[in-house]
């Protein structure tokens, strides 16, 4: 057995909705200047990290060099833990 990561087909990736149907995928800043795309290995990891009124979609790991393209981002954080949820802790 390798100690290589294994990422499932699909991940489940936080986001924000606007007024008017737009959706935007969330990055978090890093330390380094970078940011970090959130992503889920499961559902309830998502609700269980960032509160269960989190808005989210579904990406096929297939797809991510297209989302960074639209929102660019240096690294993935997986099923990252926020106390009080995603939205305390972008609103810090």
């Amino acid at each position: 057995m390798d100690d290589k990561t294994i990422v499932p087909p699909v991940l489940y990736v936080p986001v924000r909705r606007d007024g008017q149907g737009s959706v935007e995928v969330i990055t978090m800043p890093m330390d380094n200047g970078g940011a970090a795309l959130l992503a889920y290995t499961a559902l309830d990891r998502l609700a269980k990290g960032c509160g269960a009124g989190q808005a989210w979609v579904t990406i096929f790991t297939s797809t991510l060099s297209t989302v960074k393209e639209e929102s660019p981002f240096d690294a993935l954080a997986f099923d990252v833990e926020f106390p009080g949820g995603l939205a305390k802790a972008m609103s810090s």
